[in-house]
């Protein structure tokens, strides 16, 4: 795992990363995360928007570094299921991640749909 904050524990047992001007909490970190996708949306839309049209040698080069760039995403994502996995541990089968996914007791309706939806699909690729 990598380290780039400062993360401390309370007595309780929440963590947060403790920021020069701010703590964050899990829920922050991932409301930031989320906040992200939007520009990063933006500019690789309008990077493709902007491929060369005319000169296949300046078109090429263009899509290669789009295809580096989505490679790099894709090396991270994997490193990410990866740390998810090895957090998750070896011990939680798949048929227990579906009934955990399953308990939607004190989710709001949008969490309980979100974890419903993955539990289906946990099923679906068990059932093949």
């Amino acid at each position: 795992m990598m380290k780039i904050d400062d993360i401390r524990e309370g007595d309780n047992g929440y963590r947060w990363a403790q920021l020069p001007k701010r703590r964050v909490f899990f829920w922050n970190a991932m409301d930031d995360a989320d906040k992200a996708w939007t520009p990063l949306h933006r500019h690789m839309r309008r990077a493709f928007n902007l491929v060369h049209r005319r000169d296949l040698e300046m078109r090429t080069w263009d899509l290669e570094k789009l295809e580096m760039f989505i490679d790099q995403l894709e090396r991270w994502t994997a490193g990410l299921r990866a740390e998810i996995d090895q957090l998750r541990g070896s011990d939680l089968s798949k048929r227990k991640r579906i009934e955990l996914l399953r308990n939607t007791k004190g989710r709001t309706p949008e969490e309980a749909a979100a974890f419903l939806a993955k539990a289906d699909q946990l099923e679906q690729e068990m059932n093949g």
